[in-house]
């Protein structure tokens, strides 16, 4: 969902604009929008894609994305206790992981973060990339690819 907001509606700006929309900006977009904060997210992809880090989530985070409204218990994620690491020749190490973590697609969580984003309030700019940020007259000015914005805090996640 693109939402058209610009520079010539500055008479209600964002009170909140993030730069990024990862896991840290989404989960923050989530948790602004629950405590009464217009919230901008920014991506400069488009939901879904893919892409590589994060495929593993520690066990502490669990709680938390659960609490964001992601059904993890649902999705039968594999739960993973132990890392092997191999090198070319064969040799490897095997460790147990203390707190242990699961496995889950960015290009999964990421998505299912994004709709419960956007229905929670957010309004998420995707495919916009942010080029430059300006602060004058109390406000921050977030020039984009799909146009200009204003907002009173920025974050860049």
């Amino acid at each position: 969902m693109n939402v058209e907001r610009s520079e010539s509606n500055n008479a209600n700006p964002y009170d909140v604009a993030i730069a990024g929309g990862g896991l840290a900006g989404l989960a923050l977009s989530i948790q602004l929008v629950r405590e009464g904060y217009s919230v901008a997210l920014f991506e400069k992809e488009t939901y879904p894609f893919h892409k590589v880090c994060g495929e593993y989530i520690s066990m502490e985070s669990w709680e938390f994305l659960e609490e964001l409204g992601q059904p993890l218990n649902d999705w039968n994620l594999p739960i993973i206790r132990k890392v092997l690491i191999s090198a070319p020749n064969g040799a490897s190490i095997e460790q147990e992981l203390p707190l242990g973590g699961f496995g889950i697609s960015r290009h999964k969580i990421d998505a299912a973060l994004a709709v419960f984003a956007q229905t929670s309030g957010v309004v998420l700019y995707e495919a916009t990339k942010v080029m430059d940020i300006a602060f004058e007259k109390s406000l921050f000015h977030i020039q984009t690819s799909a146009g200009n914005f204003q907002a009173k805090v920025i974050c860049g996640t």
